[in-house]
């Protein structure tokens, strides 16, 4: 599983360097991509840990609760959030053998499945899920 928070914020940001706090991932600042207005996107990806112990909490609640926390973690003040979400998937990862493999191919019927479910769960294993695939696929037409 994996819980996902989304926070806009108004105005520029960016993360403190000695950020400590216990079940983040990763974060990213999605409006640091070109041509984004000035506010701030904040996505905060939660640890598999952190989530499964959180899995079953009711979303609202846990949304409020972890939102103070990342608050405080990130030094943001909570008048300046101007949206805040989060999201739980349950079934986001793929288990150990799953994250270990690009893709699925089956030799007989020439076909091949991948997704974001495969290395890592985030867009860019997609992407180079897809790729592998895909190279596959061709080094099997030739």
């Amino acid at each position: 599983p994996c819980f996902v928070l989304m926070l806009g914020i108004q105005g520029p940001y960016k993360i403190p360097k000695n950020l400590a706090y216990e079940g983040i991932e990763k974060i990213l600042i999605n409006s640091s991509k070109p041509q984004r207005p000035a506010a701030t996107s904040i996505v905060v990806y939660m640890d598999v840990k952190w989530s499964e112990k959180h899995l079953e909490m009711e979303i609202k609640s846990l949304e409020e609760s972890i939102t103070l926390d990342i608050l405080k973690a990130l030094d943001i003040q909570e008048k300046d959030i101007a949206y805040q979400s989060l999201h739980r998937w349950r079934y986001a990862l793929g288990d150990e053998h799953v994250q270990s493999i690009s893709h699925f191919w089956d030799e007989k019927k020439q076909c091949g499945v991948c997704g974001d479910w495969c290395f890592k769960g985030d867009v860019e294993s997609a992407f180079l899920a897809a790729n592998i695939l895909l190279n596959q696929f061709i080094s099997q037409s030739n």
